[in-house]
């Protein structure tokens, strides 16, 4: 996979107002910091090499507050949710304004979960402009303990060194996988397969984002595709189309899996024999991006409202989760037709407190039914 090179833009949803002061976060960035300079207290004037600027006004962003402590330390409050407070994981901020050769500890002090993947091998990302690839920060320079300075709380401390002061330092939870990546790559991939898939849009979001739908083969049943086995005897066998339907992004701060959606979609779009064989022989729907708005405002959870779109199916309504509606509408009706067999319904999503891959579903009476899933 080629390294991941999408430049920052900042989206006008963050551009301050004119009322805004200069030390003001502002309702311009949803809570999070603007080009701040961070100075110790007392100090002002013109921002000396080595005052840091921190930013994280831009889409995917998340940095709610940074403190001088010292000169060498600085403490980092994440941005929580919009309308959840106690959603605090994901960060995504750059750094500016560096010294050459300057270190400091970037102490994260509000994460929302104790129990992480930090308590393992997990380490943040870092890469800077001169340096476009990501790279993860070595564990031992990642400190994830109970600091007495912080009321006991659990900490992430980062020991960092800025070895280019001309660079622009960027650091992150994960790799980001913005709404603007998957609009550009499902905007290509669409002319790569237009002989066998379609895309089109099911639903706006609250701040009118598209929530696509990608299909990939036909509803068309052919004469060779598997009966009907549960037919009654006397009554012709019925052919049904087999039917498998995955989501991807339901929270912001779940990037793999939109890495994941890619590279399935990238695969069935390939030359490869058993991706040929799918597309001919089962019809896939793809919602590549659940929670476009939770994803581009930096929320690790939510959505702009601050619903989480993995709990609430069952109360649903048009005005506050319209993707939700959409693809409930949608699935009832593929459920409903007659020729039509829905084998899967498949949720991607990623963790923050397993490693590995793993698969969690409903349990069924029936042994057999439960095996196969």
């Amino acid at each position: 996979m080629a390294a991941y090179t999408d430049h920052l833009e900042h989206a006008t949803i963050y551009h301050r107002g004119p009322d805004d002061s200069d030390e003001s976060d502002g309702d311009g960035g949803l809570g999070n910091l603007s080009r701040l300079i961070v100075r110790p207290p007392g100090q002002s004037g013109k921002a000396k090499r080595g005052q840091l600027c921190f930013d994280a006004a831009y889409e995917t962003g998340n940095l709610g507050r940074a403190d001088h402590v010292t000169d060498l330390e600085y403490d980092l409050f994440l941005r929580p949710d919009t309308c959840r407070p106690r959603a605090r994981f994901w960060y995504n901020f750059t750094v500016e304004n560096v010294k050459q050769d300057q270190r400091v500890i970037f102490n994260i002090v509000n994460l929302g979960k104790e129990m992480t993947l930090y308590n393992t091998d997990m380490t943040p990302l870092v890469r800077s402009t001169s340096r476009q690839k990501w790279q993860r920060i070595p564990r031992r320079l990642i400190f994830y303990h109970r600091s007495l300075a912080h009321r006991g709380r659990k900490i992430l401390s980062i020991a960092f060194a800025f070895d280019r002061e001309e660079d622009v330092y960027q650091f992150t939870a994960a790799a980001p996988y913005s709404y603007s990546r998957c609009q550009r790559h499902l905007s290509v991939w669409e002319k790569k397969a237009q002989t066998f898939a379609k895309r089109e849009s099911i639903a706006q979001t609250t701040q009118n984002r598209r929530v696509d739908l990608v299909t990939i083969g036909n509803f068309d049943v052919k004469e060779n595709e598997p009966k009907d086995e549960n037919a009654v005897k006397g009554k012709p066998l019925e052919s049904k189309k087999r039917v498998i339907f995955i989501m991807a992004r339901a929270h912001g701060g779940e990037s793999a899996s939109s890495f994941i959606c890619q590279g399935f979609l990238d695969y069935m779009a390939s030359s490869s024999e058993k991706a040929k064989a799918l597309r001919n022989n089962i019809a896939i729907q793809v919602i590549p991006m659940l929670n476009p708005d939770g994803v581009f405002l930096g929320n690790q959870r939510s959505d702009l409202l601050g619903s989480d779109l993995n709990r609430c199916w069952n109360r649903t309504t048009t005005f506050a989760h319209p993707a939700l509606v959409a693809i409930k509408e949608h699935l009832n009706k593929l459920y409903s037709e007659k020729g039509i067999q829905l084998d899967f319904i498949i949720d991607v999503h990623a963790d923050i407190s397993h490693e590995g891959v793993f698969v969690r579903g409903n349990t069924y009476d029936d042994v057999y039914r439960q095996v196969a899933c």
